[in-house]
C-alpha cells in the first residue's frame, strides 16, 4: 500500500481539487486558501495549522480528520462529514457549516463566530470553551453535547436539540 502523501507547507492556495483523494495526507501547515475541495476525500487527513480561508469544502469527507489550529474562516463546509474529527482551536468564524456532520468531533476552544451551521450534526461533539457568539444553529442537533464553559452570546438555537447536552457556565 502507497504511503499517503506528503504535502506539508505546500501552496496551493486557489487550487482546484474537487473531488480528489487525499485521504490520510500530511496536509500540516499546507495553504489551502481559497482552494475547492468539494467532494474531496479527507478521511484521516493531517491537517494541523493549515490555512484553508475561504476555502470550499461542500460534501467532503473528512471524518477522523486532525484540523486541529486550522484557519477557516469564511470556509464553506456544506453537507460535510467531519464526524470525529479534531478541530481543537479551529477558526470558523463566519464559516458555512449547515448540515454538516460533527458528531463526536472535538471543537474545544474553537472559533465559530457568526458561523451558519443550520441543521447541523453536533451530537456527542466537545465544544468545551468555544465561541459560538452571534452563530446560526437553526434546527442544529447537539445531543449530548459537552458545550461547558462555551460562549453562546446571541446565538441562534431556534428548533435546537440539546437534549443531554451539558450546558453550564454558557453566559
Amino acid at each position: 500500500m502507497p504511503a499517503a502523501p506528503a504535502i506539508a507547507r505546500a501552496a496551493t492556495h486557489y487550487a482546484r481539487l474537487v473531488g480528489v483523494r487525499l485521504g490520510g495526507a500530511d496536509l500540516t501547515g499546507a495553504n489551502l486558501n481559497k482552494a475547492n475541495l468539494s467532494r474531496a476525500d479527507l478521511r484521516g487527513v493531517k491537517a494541523r495549522d493549515a490555512m484553508l480561508y475561504g476555502a470550499i469544502l461542500d460534501g467532503a469527507n473528512g471524518a477522523g480528520a486532525d484540523l486541529t489550529n486550522a484557519l477557516m474562516g469564511t470556509a464553506r463546509l456544506t453537507r460535510s462529514d467531519l464526524s470525529n474529527a479534531s478541530l481543537d482551536n479551529v477558526d470558523l468564524r463566519k464559516a458555512r457549516l449547515g448540515e454538516t456532520n460533527l458528531t463526536g468531533a472535538s471543537l474545544a476552544a474553537g472559533a465559530f463566530d457568526f458561523a451558519i451551521l443550520r441543521n447541523a450534526r453536533l451530537d456527542g461533539a466537545a465544544l468545551t470553551e468555544a465561541r459560538l457568539i452571534g452563530a446560526e444553529l437553526i434546527g442544529a442537533s447537539l445531543v449530548a453535547a459537552d458545550l461547558t464553559d462555551a460562549n453562546a452570546l446571541g446565538a441562534n438555537l431556534r428548533s435546537a436539540d440539546l437534549t443531554r447536552a451539558t450546558l453550564s457556565t454558557i453566559p
